[in-house]
Order: structure tokens, then C-alpha cells, then sequence
């Protein structure tokens, strides 16, 4: 055993019961076994299972001289940033995580971040050191039925990548095969690649199943991926509307910024895509080029742009969004709402209107502003679904 194993049993224990139960791995927070550090990460883990980045990154700044510890950290760091779309900031650190575990001669460690990079890169579409990193993948600890099934998902991920669906798709089925409790407690990571996978290969009833499949398990509780896919493949076969709001992409801004150029796409809203589509770019300028160009892989979100963007060349939103600037707030309001556009969001409108995300004080202050200018305008404004849009006044002749 690894002389930093038997230095951090207790910590280890804790991360190792993470998954499977919540409630004794939060009795470890009061361990007094355990470090503040240690804790620090305890909690850390936990504010990044909710989505909560900011805070799961503030708990980890503190300073160690631990290098056992300091590798779990930088190992955190990365995933944190990772998972909030900051993949340009996760990498270097889970590279410095996975030589730092080597440094300490802990392979059985330096999976977790090395596994992460090679997601990573493969998000990235990183070709090259995808390949490299998957070797140095198959080099490690790979003996228990978890790490093996991760391993085979990786490689599926990675044919996905070079367009050798029908490999991928093998080698998805075979790490869904090998069976354990683990497997069964992350099933829902295994779902999305399969789905990837199938979208690729235009399967798409299969999709469908897999979404079924995906609500089922304890994976559905971590919600955005299965509401982005849910939401984008019906809009996609069948032209179902789309209904997706903040609280469905918690902490998930990439997949609510896609969704969202889709939805003003779809109504031939140019602008307000485009507005979404900035958003997108601060987050991965090659990913996201002007005028609307994606150099993504295939896949839900390539194929619903490429669908809409054909239709919506010559078309735009019937007011300038320019236009509004320099406008008083209830001016602003009355334009976007006796617009052409269709219906729009809370959040799209104080977006509009101020230029803010959503929060609680400033909906009540959008709230406030609604009542004054249907008072001044006499609008009759309905709300449907949480969309906002205006008929016909019921004064009227």
C-alpha cells in the first residue's frame, strides 16, 4: 500500500463512500481524524455535486504543504472548472494532479484526474493527446469492473470522436456488460455516450429509449444533460416548441446558452440567438466562431443549428436590438413585447430590458415594470408556461 494510503485512510475511506452513501459520508465532515484540509475537500465534493462552482472553489482555497494532498486538490480544482464549461482551465490542472500522483508513485490515485483529462480532451476534441492519454490510461490500475467499464466508455467517447460510430457503439454495449455497484451508481454517464453515439448514427428511436432509460436512474437526479436532451430531440424530430428555463441547466451554462440559441432560431429570433450565441463564445471561441459557425462535433446541437440556420438566413426580429439601447425601461419593454417575436421568458426580458442574469430582486423589479407600462399601453399580457407575450386587449373592438 502507498504510504500516503495509510497516512489518509480516513479521508480516503470518506471519498470512497461518496457515491453510495451520502449520509456517512457527510458524518466524516466531524471526523476528527481528518484535517481541515481534508474536510475542506469533504465539502467541496458536495458543492460541486449541487452545482454550487463558486462555492466548491472557494472551499478549496487553502494552502498545503501535503503533496498527497495538494494533488486531490488540483485534482478538484480541475473537474470544478470542468464541469462549469471553464475546460481551458481544468486541464492544466488535472495534468499537474496526474504527475503529481506519478511523482508520489500512486497510480491508484492518479487514475481519477487522468481519466477526467481524457474526457476533457475529448470534449475538446483534442485528437492527438486524446490518444496519448488514453495509453497512459491503459497503463494504470485498471483491475476493478468500474475502472474497466470507464475505461471501454472512454474508448467509445474517443471512436465517436474520428466518426467510427459503429466501433463506439461496441465498445459502449461492452463496458454497459460488466457489472457492479458502481456501474450501476454512475449508469447515467454510460447513458449520455451511448446516446451520442446513436444520435451520430441517426438511430434515432433508440435516443429515445435511452432517454427513458436515463429518467430512471439515480443519474436523472443530476439533471441538465437529460434536459438538454430531452427538450433538443423532440424539437429536433418532431418540431416540438422549446420550454427550457435556468432552473433546468443549474450551474450548466453551456447547455442552457445552446438550448437557448435553438429556441430563438427556431422563431426565427436572429438576434436574440446571436445575443446567446456571445455567451457561447466567451466560453470557447473556436467552438463558437462568428456568425454563427460551430466547429463542434455532430450531434444534437450541430444538427438543430444546421436545421434552423438554413431557414432563418434572410430573417431577423422585427425590432433592432440596438434600438433599445438608450430607451427607458418601459419603452423597452413595450417594443419587445408588441414585437413580431413570438413569446418570451422572464429571464430572456430582464436580460432585454437591464442586461442582467435572473435573480429574485430583480424579477420582482420586472414584475413591478410589467404592471406599469400594461397600465400605460393597455396590453393584455398572458402568460403561458412561464413565456410572456401579448394578445389581443379585451377593450378592444
Amino acid at each position: 500500500m502507498n504510504k500516503y494510503h495509510v497516512s489518509h485512510k480516513t479521508f480516503i475511506a470518506a471519498l470512497d463512500c461518496f457515491s453510495s452513501n451520502m449520509q456517512k459520508f457527510k458524518r466524516y465532515y466531524n471526523d476528527k481524524r481528518l484535517t481541515v484540509a481534508e474536510k475542506a475537500m469533504l465539502k467541496s465534493k458536495v458543492e460541486l455535486r449541487k452545482s454550487n462552482f463558486s462555492k466548491a472553489l472557494e472551499l478549496l482555497e487553502f494552502t498545503t504543504t501535503n503533496p498527497f494532498l495538494k494533488a486531490n486538490q488540483l485534482f478538484l480544482q480541475g473537474t470544478i472548472y470542468n464541469n462549469s464549461s471553464a475546460s481551458h482551465m481544468a486541464i492544466p490542472l488535472l495534468k499537474e494532479s496526474y504527475m503529481r500522483f506519478l511523482k508520489l508513485e500512486d497510480k491508484e490515485m492518479a487514475y481519477n484526474p487522468l481519466f477526467a483529462l481524457v474526457i476533457t480532451l475529448i470534449n475538446q476534441r483534442n485528437i492527438t493527446q486524446v490518444e496519448f492519454y488514453l495509453k497512459e490510461l491503459a497503463k494504470l490500475n485498471l483491475r476493478s469492473p468500474y475502472r474497466q467499464s470507464s475505461f471501454l466508455r472512454a474508448k467509445a467517447l474517443y471512436y465517436s470522436l474520428i466518426d467510427n460510430n459503429q466501433k463506439a457503439l461496441e465498445e459502449i454495449n461492452k463496458a454497459m456488460e460488466i457489472k457492479s455497484e458502481s456501474l450501476n451508481q454512475k449508469i447515467a454517464f454510460f447513458l449520455v455516450a451511448k446516446f451520442v453515439i446513436l444520435f451520430k448514427l441517426k438511430r434515432f428511436n433508440e435516443c429515445e429509449q435511452i432517454l427513458s432509460e436515463y429518467k430512471d436512474t439515480s443519474g436523472f437526479a443530476d439533471s441538465a444533460n437529460y434536459n438538454f436532451m430531452r427538450i433538443m430531440l423532440s424539437h429536433f424530430l418532431h418540431d416540438s416548441p422549446i420550454y427550457a428555463y435556468e432552473k433546468h441547466f443549474k450551474g450548466v451554462d453551456e447547455l442552457r446558452f445552446q438550448v437557448n440559441v435553438i429556441k430563438h432560431l427556431s422563431v426565427a429570433e436572429t438576434e436574440l440567438a446571436k445575443m446567446y450565441w456571445e455567451k457561447l463564445q466567451t466560453i470557447n471561441s473556436i467552438l463558437y466562431q462568428d456568425n454563427l459557425v460551430y466547429t463542434g462535433d455532430y450531434g444534437l446541437f450541430s444538427a438543430c443549428l444546421a436545421k434552423h440556420s438554413r431557414k432563418n438566413e434572410n430573417k431577423t426580429l422585427s425590432f433592432n436590438l440596438n434600438e433599445l439601447r438608450g430607451s427607458n425601461t418601459q419603452d423597452k419593454l413595450y417594443k419587445v413585447l408588441t414585437s413580431n417575436s413570438k413569446t418570451h421568458t422572464k429571464e430572456e426580458l430582464i436580460k432585454l430590458i437591464w442586461d442582467e442574469e435572473y435573480s429574485v430582486e430583480n424579477s420582482q423589479r420586472f414584475n413591478r415594470l410589467l404592471s406599469r407600462v400594461k397600465r400605460k399601453y393597455n396590453l393584455n399580457v398572458r402568460v403561458r408556461k412561464g413565456s410572456y407575450r401579448v394578445e389581443e386587449s379585451q377593450d378592444a373592438s
